[in-house]
Order: C-alpha cells, then sequence, then structure tokens
C-alpha cells in the first residue's frame, strides 16, 4: 500500500475489500396526482474503502513496536485526502483520505488493525493520456467511465477557437477572436479557458464536456494541438 508518497510495504502486509460499486444518490420528484415518483437524477457517493493491516516486523520488544506504530500512524493521518494505491491494483488510484481505524491487536510484531479509508470521489484514476488533435481526430479512451480532459491548442489563424464533440454535439466556443500563433488552454474539469496564460470568457451557449469510455470524435476549428486526460475506472 502506498499512501500520500509513502509506502507501507516494509511494515504492514495489506488486504483491502471492495464494495461493487461505490453507493448511489438518487434524486427524485414527487408529482401530486401521480402515483409514485418522478427519476430526476443519479449520482455517486463517497466510497469507503475498508482494509486489513498486519505488522510485518522481525520479533521485538515492545517499545520498539511502539515507535513503528507511531511512525505508521503519522503517515496514515494527512490533513486532506492524499493519492491511495492499494496492491490488488498497482495501475490505479483513489484520493482518499483516513476517517476511521481500529486499535492494533496486542500481538507485537504480528498485530493487525482494520483502517477505513474515504474515497470523497469514488471514481479510481488510472493512467494519464495525451494525443494530438487537429480539425478532425478520433480518440480511444481507457476505463470505465467519463472523464474531463484538458487541451493544449495554438490557434493556427486569427478567429475564435471551438472545440466540439461530435458525438454528443456538446462544444466550447470562444466568446472573442484570438490571434495566429495564440496559445489556449481549455481545462474541462476546471471549466476554465485561457489565452496565453490569462483567464478568457466562452460563449455562452458553450458546455464543458467529458469524453467517454471508447471512441470520442473532436473537431477543433481555428486550433491544432494536444489532449491530456485520465483514464477512469468505476
Amino acid at each position: 500500500m502506498i499512501f500520500n508518497g509513502y509506502d507501507f510495504s516494509e511494515y504492514l502486509r495489506v488486504n483491502p475489500t471492495r464494495r461493487l460499486a461505490a453507493p448511489i444518490d438518487t434524486i427524485t420528484k414527487s408529482v401530486p396526482g401521480m402515483d409514485g415518483d418522478i427519476f430526476m437524477r443519479a449520482q455517486l457517493k463517497p466510497l469507503v474503502i475498508p482494509v486489513r493491516v498486519r505488522l510485518n516486523l522481525p520479533s521485538m520488544d515492545h517499545r520498539n513496536v511502539a515507535l513503528i506504530r507511531r511512525k505508521i500512524t503519522s503517515k496514515l493521518v494527512t490533513a486532506k485526502p492524499a493519492k491511495l494505491i492499494l496492491p490488488d491494483e498497482p495501475d490505479l488510484h483513489y484520493i482518499a483520505k483516513l476517517t476511521g481505524a481500529s486499535d492494533l491487536t496486542n500481538l507485537w510484531s504480528t498485530g493487525s488493525a482494520d483502517l477505513e479509508f474515504t474515497a470523497f470521489d469514488p471514481v479510481a484514476y488510472g493512467r494519464e493520456r495525451t494525443a494530438k488533435v487537429g480539425p478532425s481526430t478520433t480518440l480511444t479512451v481507457g476505463g470505465t467511465w467519463q472523464t474531463k480532459p484538458t487541451f493544449a491548442l495554438t490557434a493556427t489563424t486569427a478567429g475564435k477557437v471551438k472545440v466540439l464533440n461530435s458525438g454528443t454535439q456538446e462544444f466550447v466556443l470562444l466568446h472573442a477572436n484570438v490571434a495566429t500563433g495564440a496559445k489556449v488552454t481549455i481545462d474541462m474539469q476546471a471549466q476554465t479557458v485561457r489565452v496565453n496564460s490569462n483567464l478568457a470568457v466562452v460563449d455562452v451557449s458553450s458546455d464543458f464536456f467529458a469524453l467517454a469510455p471508447g471512441e470520442n470524435d473532436i473537431r477543433i476549428t481555428g486550433a491544432t494541438g494536444s489532449i491530456t486526460w485520465t483514464e477512469r475506472w468505476i
């Protein structure tokens, strides 16, 4: 287990467990005179990840075990969520925080405990991908959940830059013209656009979109460059 950049394998044997899926919060609306409810939307709730750990130490007295226990605790307790990599899925990570821990059983160098991490963003992060994009590009996106990319573009003509997801017809269109050679960064996750590092305004009809798993057809007007995204796994 690696948490917040620290590898615990020197001291701990780890046995994580998983829910089959993150819990889902379903939003409905009641309509007078109508049986049942109308479905409005559903959203994933935070994912709790139980982890059973056991000390993996050479035989030593209880004082040394106590010192190592305090070292382990200092690495587990963080002020904010951090990257969590578990041994059964070394290519994925969650952004999680330790939210619970049981007492360490009194077996000295082989004591065990139950930890509880909470991933407030319940979808795991996989590999980061980068590809070149131009007037028409087809991207194959891995993972099992949508992901919001970042475009790093250079304007090829003086005018407005537009990025279109032709499959969903969602697009981001700059409100003002840009000069040839201008650097345009479109961050779909942060929902921001920058031109030469300065925040820029988008057309009111714009919609910051996500890429779906599988093939995505992207069309860009007035610029070329690259796209970066991270595979997401539910």
